[in-house]
């Protein structure tokens, strides 16, 4: 929370379609390799990237688990 506001670091809960494909065609530069492993799992059809991309999914999932 910051000044009574929730924030969302969107960039590590919430991907596009067109994010996940764009990734898929970079280059791996020393040191990503990791990073880029987990992004390249998202590549496949699976329930994380359903839920990754799903916008509203994922705003309930987190305005929940805030809650708790």
């Amino acid at each position: 929370m910051i000044n009574d506001h929730r924030v969302i670091a969107v960039e590590e809960h919430v991907a596009t379609i067109a994010y996940l494909e764009a990734v898929a065609g970079l280059a791996v530069w020393p040191g990503d390799q990791t990073e880029m492993a987990l992004m390249r799992g998202l590549e496949a059809p699976g329930v994380l990237r359903r839920r990754l991309t799903d916008f509203d999914v994922r705003l309930r999932e987190m305005d929940a688990s805030w809650r708790c």
